[in-house]
């Protein structure tokens, strides 16, 4: 975005936007295991458990643990926009 952008606050903004999510890990005071553990759960109650997988064409749930972010900045991220700020209701 910031390569095709013309704007010179898009392109401040975007970059904040990428220094922050390089950074979650170096800021993050969670407790890992915790974190991973809640954010199982709210991936099991509030999407997996609703995808109807027995659509033609459509892969079988694999576990969980796969649909997590394997970068812990990811982790951290989805984190704090999914429990943290209560999205979604879960």
């Amino acid at each position: 975005m910031t390569a095709l952008s013309e704007n010179k606050i898009t392109v401040d903004a975007f970059t904040e936007l990428e220094n922050g999510y390089f950074n979650l890990a170096s800021v993050a005071i969670e407790n890992l295991d915790v974190l991973r553990g809640k954010l199982t759960g709210a991936y099991n109650d509030g999407y997996l458990n609703l995808v109807d997988y027995r659509f033609e064409g459509i892969e079988p749930r694999r576990s969980t643990e796969r649909y997590l972010p394997s970068d812990l900045n990811g982790l951290l991220a989805q984190y704090y926009y999914i429990l943290n700020e209560k999205k979604y209701g879960f």
